[in-house]
């Protein structure tokens, strides 16, 4: 599959998940303080 917009999604979550050092754990602490701070800004 080529789709531009799926391969610039994979890289993208591929480059997430390399600064997180490809920890589940550290990257869900990262959605999760993202999110509370989403809700905080509105």
């Amino acid at each position: 599959m080529n789709d531009e917009i799926i391969v610039e999604v994979r890289t993208i979550k591929e480059a997430l998940a390399e600064e997180s050092g490809f920890d589940i754990r550290r990257i869900a602490e990262e959605i999760r303080k993202s999110e509370i701070q989403s809700e905080a800004e509105g």
